[in-house]
């Protein structure tokens, strides 16, 4: 049963299982080689000191009048320009800290690493695309455990043999031990992926999950800002938040856009894995009253367990060695499906002659 179960899942979602893997190999280093190939939108020369953040939100509001900043990205390291986010979704703005220049502008699916990003959760068609990228996660974790019931040892087979794959026995047999001995050491990291990949589509599901295995409350609800109030200076409200949860990195800033809407700062602290932090303030902008602050460190194990899925999915729980290992694991789906399809070939050629 589980090879049937093993068989068919990796004939049906095995292709988009590769794709998957293969767009989100080269989405790991991501940050490092889009700074790299964009270099006049993402590096500036270092200065002393860098602008007000309502200088850069004029910059862009003089620059693109048609436009309502929504996210400040704010720099990693010196030399970083900031990125901004607007209402309009995909639309981006890299702007120089420490001048405040406009350095261009860019749609996030208009360059080789957004496309990517796109076509690994989307498959390029959309929300629709996120759902078929959400059964193949959960097909791909399927296929891991299927796998391993396969791969358990039987009588008379000798574990330290389904684990290497043996030299000089002809193509057959090496496509075979490959296949058998690469699914095992990827498995674990594998259904890792695919259930963190599942939880980043269906939030809601995954935190009920969470709340399940490991406990935890609901979560609670938004805080809504005062209406009718003229917001304060942008650099005040930021001020107040960093103040309110101190240490850590600013990170992101994401501005109201209609009324009722806070101000959410962002900031990543040291035990963080998270690029960006999940460790969080809302303030409302009217009043600079901070209606919020939810460190991560504090935070329920349910919570816990929501804010770690991003980091689990692209690598970033180990450092630079774990980034490492979940780039060359995106290649894995690939080497199972064409190894799997050839030993599929050579299963129905058996039977063919079989039957003749």
């Amino acid at each position: 049963m589980a090879f049937l179960v093993h068989l068919y899942l990796g004939l049906t979602l095995g292709f988009l299982a590769a794709i998957l893997g293969l767009t989100g190999s080269l989405l790991v280093f991501r940050p490092e080689l889009d700074a790299w190939v964009s270099q006049d939108l993402r590096r500036v020369p270092v200065g002393e000191r860098t602008v007000p953040l309502s200088t850069v939100v004029q910059a862009i509001q003089a620059r693109y009048p048609e436009q309502t900043v929504r996210t400040i990205s704010l720099p990693r390291n010196p030399g970083d320009s900031i990125e901004v986010w607007t209402k309009q979704e995909g639309f981006q703005v890299f702007v120089d800290p420490y001048t405040g220049r406009v350095l261009g502008d860019r749609h996030e699916e208009a360059n080789l690493f957004g496309w990517l990003f796109s076509l690994h959760t989307k498959l390029l068609i959309g929300e629709s695309g996120e759902v078929v990228a959400g059964v193949t996660g959960g097909g791909l974790l399927m296929l891991s455990l299927s796998g391993l019931v396969v791969w358990w040892p039987r009588k008379n087979q000798r574990v330290p043999d389904l684990l290497t794959v043996k030299r000089g026995a002809g193509a057959k047999r090496f496509t075979y031990d490959l296949h058998r001995a690469m699914g095992f050491y990827a498995c674990g990291l594998l259904a890792v992926v695919s259930v963190t990949g599942m939880g980043l589509i269906w939030d809601e599901p995954y935190r009920a999950v969470a709340q399940r295995v490991v406990g935890g409350g609901e979560a609670p609800p938004k805080p809504k800002a005062a209406k009718g109030l003229a917001p304060l200076p942008l650099d005040t409200l930021v001020a107040v938040a960093d103040q309110a949860m101190p240490g850590g990195r600013l990170s992101r800033v994401t501005l109201p856009t209609k009324a009722g809407e806070v101000l959410n700062v962002r900031k990543q602290f040291p035990h963080e894995t998270h690029p960006n932090g999940m460790s969080a303030v809302m303030v409302d902008p009217g009043t600079g009253k901070v209606l919020r602050a939810d460190p991560d460190i504090s935070a329920s194990a349910a919570q816990r367990a929501m804010n770690v899925r991003y980091p689990l999915h692209i690598g970033r729980w180990g450092g630079l060695p774990s980034r490492v290992l979940h780039a060359a694991l995106g290649l894995v789906p690939g080497v199972l499906l064409v190894t799997g399809l050839l030993m599929w070939r050579r299963r129905l050629a058996r039977r063919s002659v079989r039957k003749g």
